[in-house]
């Protein structure tokens, strides 16, 4: 995903399943890979970009 920024809320997807979800910390576009911080666990986690496809999460209205 081009133009992912820290700060983004976002879902990782692995087909249709919901794998991580949470905010980008970090972004590694050389590597291919994302640090974020995971909703509800708080842990950090590195997404590969390569092997979820990544979505936008809107904000709760």
């Amino acid at each position: 995903m081009s133009g992912l920024l820290p700060g983004t809320h976002i879902e990782a997807r692995d087909l249709n399943d919901v794998r991580c979800r949470g905010r980008v910390e970090d972004v590694a576009p050389g590597l291919g890979v994302a640090w974020i911080r995971e909703d509800g666990l708080g842990a950090r986690r590195i997404v590969d970009l390569h092997e979820y496809s990544l979505w936008l999460v809107q904000p709760d209205c």
